[in-house]
C-alpha cells in the first residue's frame, strides 16, 4: 500500500510544477499520446498477470493477443483556442494603429496592405476579428501482444505493441467582419495562402477552415517485465520500456497540424504491482498500481516558430534589412514564411503513473481507475544556428511601403534569434477511467471481451484539452 501513496504523492509534486508561461511555443500543440492512454498501457496489466498464472501450470511460452478499437475526441474548444490564439483568448481582434506587442489585438495593417502596398484607409476595420474553436477527432485500432517467457527465464514476461490512428483536426475558425471590397484580400485569404502583387502568399501556419487528416501506423512500443518479488496474493514487477517513434513528422504548413505518435525514440524504466485484496469462491479483489519514467531522444522536425512578447508575431509582415520602396519584385513577406523551421526538439521526462481497482464477479470484470501523465517542458534549439539577427523585421502599422526601409525608422522591429520562442510548454493529464469485461475459457484458451470509456482533463488545460475515450476490446490468451 505504500507505493500507492508514493504514486499519489508524486503526481500531486509533478502536477504543481506546470505554468502557463507565456514565452513556450503556442504555433505547435502535443496532444495525450494515444499509446500513453488507458486501453493499451494499463488494462493489459490484467492480461499479464492471468497469463502468467496459466503458463505457469505448462512448461510453455504463454501468448496474449488485444485488438482493441477506440474514439477519442476533445472537450472545451475554446481552451485550445486559447492556446493557439493571442493573450490567452481564443478571439483574435485586429484592428487600426495597433503597434507591435503582447495584446489580445493585432495591427490590421502589419498583415494586409492595399493593392500598392500601403496603409488601408483609417478606420475602415473595426470588430474585424477571427474566433478559433479547435477540436480533434481520433480513430484507432489498439494491437497489443504479450508473451510470457517464463520457460525460457522465470518471471519475465514481453509485451509489444502499437496502434492504427486516424487524426482529424478541425481549427474551427471563423473569420468575423472580414474586410470585403477594403483590401485586395481578406483576413480569410490571407490566412489560407493568397498573394498579391505586393505582398508574398502566407505558406506556413495557414489557417484551414475545413478539417484536415491522416491515418497511419504509431509508434511502436517494447515492454520487458520481470517479477521481481512474487507472494501469495502479491506481485511487484520491474519493467524496462522503449518507445520508437515512427510518427508523424510535422510539416508546419497548418497551425494545428494533424499527428500520428511522435517523431522520438524513448527508453523508461518502472514498475507495476498487483495486490490481491481478497479472493473467494466467486468473487476476487485486485488492486494494482504502476510508474514508469522515460527519456527522450532528440530528433528534427519541421515547427512553426514564435517570436517572443509580440501577439502572433509569426503572422506579421516583414522586410529585408536595407530594403528598398515595396514592389512587385521586393514584395511584404509574412515573418513565417522566413522564421527557422528546422527545429532539434528534445523532449522533456515523462513520468506516467496510475491506480486501477479489479472486481471479478464469475466471469465478469469490473475495472475504475487514474491515471496520471506528466510531460516536462522540451529544450528545443535551431538546427541551423546561424540565423541572422536583424535581417527581418516586423513592419509596424505606420511602415510607409513609398519610402526605402533606412526611411522608415521607427516603423519597424528586427527579429532577433533571442526573441524566437521554440518550447513546447509542460503538460499534465489526468485520466478516469472505468471498464466491464467478460471471461470465457475454451480449453487452454482464455478469451475475454470488454468495453469501457475514460474522460481526460488537466489542470493546465489550454495545451493539455480535455477530452472523452470510449473503446471496445478483444483478447485472446492461450
Amino acid at each position: 500500500m505504500k507505493i500507492k501513496y508514493v504514486v499519489l504523492v508524486l503526481a500531486w509534486t509533478l502536477g504543481g510544477q506546470l505554468s502557463a508561461d507565456n514565452d513556450t511555443n503556442r504555433s505547435f500543440l502535443n496532444t495525450q499520446h494515444d499509446r500513453d492512454k488507458v486501453i493499451s498501457q494499463v488494462l493489459t496489466r490484467r492480461m499479464v498477470s492471468e497469463n502468467t498464472q496459466q503458463t505457469e501450470q505448462r512448461n510453455d511460452i504463454g501468448l496474449g493477443f488485444m485488438i482493441a478499437p477506440s474514439y477519442s475526441q476533445t472537450m472545451r474548444p475554446q481552451s485550445l483556442g486559447e492556446f493557439l490564439g493571442v493573450a490567452e483568448s481564443n478571439k483574435i481582434n485586429f484592428a487600426d494603429g495597433v503597434g507591435i506587442g503582447a495584446s489580445d489585438t493585432v495591427g490590421l495593417n502589419s498583415i494586409i496592405r492595399a493593392s500598392n502596398g500601403t496603409n488601408l484607409p483609417m478606420g475602415s476595420f473595426a470588430s474585424r476579428y477571427i474566433v478559433l474553436e479547435p477540436r480533434q477527432r481520433t480513430l484507432a485500432v489498439h494491437l497489443d501482444m504479450i508473451a510470457d517467457m517464463g520457460c525460457v527465464c522465470r518471471g519475465v514476461t514481453v509485451k509489444l505493441g502499437t496502434s492504427i490512428i486516424n487524426n482529424n483536426r478541425n481549427l474551427q475558425a471563423q473569420f468575423m467582419n472580414d474586410v470585403q471590397g477594403v483590401a485586395p484580400m481578406t483576413l480569410e485569404s490571407y490566412f489560407k495562402g493568397t498573394s498579391t502583387s505586393f505582398q508574398q502568399a502566407l505558406e506556413f501556419g495557414k489557417i484551414a477552415t475545413k478539417s484536415h487528416s491522416c491515418t497511419r501506423l504509431s509508434d511502436i512500443d517494447i515492454e520487458f517485465l520481470y517479477d521481481m518479488v512474487k507472494r501469495d496474493g502479491y506481485l511487484f514487477t520491474g519493467v524496462l520500456a522503449a518507445r520508437i517513434g515512427i510518427g508523424t513528422k510535422p510539416t508546419a504548413k497548418n497551425l494545428f497540424e494533424e499527428v500520428v505518435g511522435r517523431n522520438h525514440n524513448r527508453l523508461g524504466v518502472g514498475f507495476a504491482i498487483d495486490w490481491r485484496i481478497f479472493d473467494r469462491e466467486n468473487d476476487t479483489l485486485y488492486f494494482d498500481a504502476g510508474a514508469i519514467w522515460h527519456v527522450g531522444m532528440s530528433a528534427v522536425e519541421n515547427r512553426m516558430v514564435d517570436i517572443k512578447s509580440v501577439s502572433w508575431g509569426k503572422y506579421l509582415l516583414t522586410v529585408k534589412n536595407k530594403q528598398g520602396p515595396i514592389n512587385a519584385a521586393n514584395p511584404f513577406v509574412p515573418a513565417a514564411n522566413i522564421l527557422p523551421k528546422e527545429i532539434v526538439v528534445q523532449p522533456g521526462s515523462m513520468v506516467k503513473m496510475h491506480v486501477n481497482g479489479v472486481y471479478e464477479w464469475k466471469s465478469f470484470e469490473f475495472n475504475v481507475g487514474y491515471l496520471f501523465l506528466y510531460c516536462q517542458e522540451e529544450s528545443n534549439r535551431l538546427k541551423d544556428d546561424s540565423f541572422s539577427d536583424g535581417a527581418y523585421n516586423l513592419i509596424c502599422p505606420g511602415y510607409d511601403s513609398t519610402k526605402a526601409f533606412v526611411n522608415n525608422a521607427g516603423n519597424y522591429v528586427p527579429i532577433n534569434h533571442k526573441d524566437l520562442v521554440l518550447n513546447h510548454p509542460a503538460q499534465q493529464f489526468h485520466t478516469i477511467f472505468t471498464g466491464v469485461a467478460w471471461y470465457q475459457e475454451k480449453d487452454t484458451k482464455q478469451f475475454q471481451y470488454a468495453v469501457g470509456a475514460s474522460l481526460n482533463f488537466s489542470d493546465n488545460d489550454r495545451s493539455a484539452p480535455y477530452s472523452g475515450d470510449v473503446f471496445a476490446r478483444m483478447s485472446l490468451l492461450y
